[in-house]
């Protein structure tokens, strides 16, 4: 007979723990939405939305420009708008070039190809090309302009930065610009570079400005790969933090190397190059080992020193080289700029359980794992936050990469081939590594989507109210998209969110309506959750729906060589858009009066 006091005892502590384990998700939280008024655009007349260039304390960023399908680089219109941050509203625009305003520099701009606009300092900066191209040699000159918060000019275009190559191939006026413009949100240090061949190595060869664009040095960086000529495109990613640079390089083997390798088939491995840009030193570290497949890496600075983090297959446990077996990390010394030795910590059973739940993976046996995915997937990082205790937090995801082929008949009878590539993510992985290099904690939540194109990153994360806010696409969720087309596979009237707690890495997940209860179904709105981008803590997304104008398509039922115009253009084509706030709040959604 089981004694009432100890019975009781027992569950008041049950009743205790789930007391506690609730308090790991104490904060409650909820999302409101500021919704833009609705843009129209034209390809010819205004161009379209392209991307978000940045924000300050008052204002959102955008780029508008045309589309050109045969010339990359004719962007015949180009335009900033500032929204409001808060009610989404247009505040204030500025054309830079196509538009009426711009006459008196027509000729100029002419001769220019727009590269890319940043916010730096609170100020929006504008960066053009000038190529010029000879049978032996490619000279980039860089061109840029400055505008105040309120986008009024703030300094004239002016030459900032130039470079010449020589090339054994005849360079092509659609070359993809070499020139890396990177700037630091935390300084208005800006950073304009270009990776230059010299004697057998790459190197990065930079010049920093401030954001006025007033040059104060310049300097080189060596970098891990060799070449025998000129690559005509960049080898590296860069980033600035910190006044540091942060150099991810992909390094093939020699041929020697390849054939020592032998069956694995490895032809490169990845290398980590961080530069200071005051002291002008920098070191790298090759991520390789004769046994070992580097799957992904990335980086993350911490205290004096930054950290070097990925995953790892062992050859000599497993030969398809998967990356099931563990994680790596090694340390750069801010101060020596000397790098510890690459540590590797295999997965236990214990981590591999919460990674990979037996219940989970018994439901996809059941459902099927294609072979070529299951050898070919990966890890994939996506986002780490360093912690007060220089700990770190990884939110990564499985990825596959696929290519689907189709075949059809031309005119002359002649095969076609099409090839459209695929991008395959599975679960949210979270981990927490200490400083000393221990997993404190490692967990996973289920969820799988795919998108059309490459290497697409989908993870959105938001450190707030001592919690992790994690937004993310999934193909299970209930809600249907407005219409069963392709392009709009991903739109959704509810987003699903993960919240992960990081002191327990406890997650729960979460869905938030897009539209208020009892909207009218033709006044619903809808959202793509890879259109996301974070800005300041802030989640902001677009909508854009672009089509051919209906004009163009009666001219092309009623004069059929209008088709290749069609065809050849992209200003037959119009759109409609919006842009969204999400903001995240701290507490429960507050009743509305009737």
């Amino acid at each position: 007979m089981i004694d009432l006091k100890t019975y009781l005892t027992k569950k008041g502590f049950v009743v205790l723990l789930a007391f506690l384990s609730l308090g790991y998700f104490s904060h409650a939280q909820y999302m409101e939405f500021e919704w833009s008024d609705e843009y129209r655009f034209s390809n010819r007349k205004t161009g379209f939305f392209t991307e978000f260039i940045g924000a300050n304390q008052t204002s959102v960023y955008l780029l508008q420009r045309n589309i050109s399908k045969s010339k990359p680089y004719d962007n015949s219109k180009v335009k900033i708008i500032a929204l409001n941050r808060n009610s989404m509203a247009q505040d204030t625009m500025v054309s830079i070039k196509g538009y009426p305003e711009n006459e008196s520099m027509a000729s100029t701009l002419d001769e220019l190809d727009f590269v890319t606009s940043v916010v730096a300092d609170g100020r929006v900066l504008v960066f053009w090309r000038k190529l010029i191209n000879t049978n032996t040699t490619r000279t980039e000159e860089i061109y840029g302009q400055v505008f105040k918060a309120d986008l009024q000019p703030a300094t004239k275009i002016l030459k900032v930065f130039a470079y010449k190559q020589d090339v054994k191939d005849h360079p092509s006026v659609y070359d993809p610009t070499m020139c890396v413009v990177l700037t630091d949100e935390n300084s208005d240090h800006l950073v304009l570079g270009t990776e230059r061949f010299n004697e057998g190595n790459l190197e990065f060869y930079y010049a920093t400005f401030s954001s006025g664009l007033a040059t104060n040095k310049t300097g080189v960086v060596p970098l891990p790969q060799k070449a025998d000529s000129y690559p005509g495109q960049l080898t590296s990613d860069y980033e600035l933090k910190e006044n540091k640079l942060f150099i991810r390089s992909t390094v093939d083997y020699t041929k020697e190397e390849k054939i020592e390798l032998l069956p694995r088939r490895v032809d490169h491995f990845p290398a980590f190059t961080l530069a200071d840009l005051a002291t002008q030193r920098s070191t790298s570290i090759e991520l390789r080992g004769a046994e070992l497949s580097i799957t992904d890496f990335s980086y993350q600075t911490f205290g004096n020193s930054t950290r070097v983090i990925g995953f790892f297959g062992d050859f000599s446990e497993d030969t398809t080289g998967t990356d099931k077996h563990g994680l790596f990390y090694a340390d750069i010394d801010h101060e020596s700029f000397e790098a510890s030795e690459v540590k590797y910590i295999s997965f236990d059973r214990s981590t591999l359980n919460r990674l990979f739940p037996k219940k989970r993976m018994r439901k996809r046996e059941k459902e099927g794992i294609d072979e070529d995915e299951l050898l070919a997937s990966r890890f994939d990082i996506e986002h780490i936050e360093a912690m007060s205790d220089n700990s770190l937090v990884l939110f990564f995801t499985r990825e596959y990469n696929h290519t689907e082929s189709d075949t059809r008949s031309n005119l002359s009878g002649e095969n076609v081939y099409q090839f459209d590539h695929f991008y395959k993510k599975k679960d949210i992985f979270a981990m927490r590594l200490s400083e000393a290099g221990e997993i404190m904690w490692s967990r996973s939540l289920e969820r799988m989507i795919t998108y059309q194109g490459e290497d697409v990153s989908d993870l959105r994360v938001v450190y707030k109210y001592d919690e992790f806010f994690v937004l993310y696409g999934n193909e299970d969720a209930e809600l249907k998209p407005p219409s069963n087309r392709k392009k709009h596979r991903h739109l959704t009237e509810e987003l699903e969110y993960a919240i992960f707690n990081p002191s327990s890495g406890r997650g729960k997940v979460y869905t938030t309506e897009v539209n208020e209860p009892k909207t009218d179904p033709k006044d619903k709105q809808y959202l793509d959750p890879n259109s996301a981008t974070i800005v300041d803590g802030q989640v902001l997304f677009y909508t854009m729906n672009i089509r051919q104008n209906p004009l163009w398509i009666a001219a092309n039922i009623i004069c059929l060589p209008t088709l290749y115009y069609t065809a050849v253009s992209g200003n037959t084509k119009q759109a409609k858009a919006q842009f969204t706030t999400m903001h995240i709040r701290d507490g429960k959604r507050p009743r509305k009066r009737r």
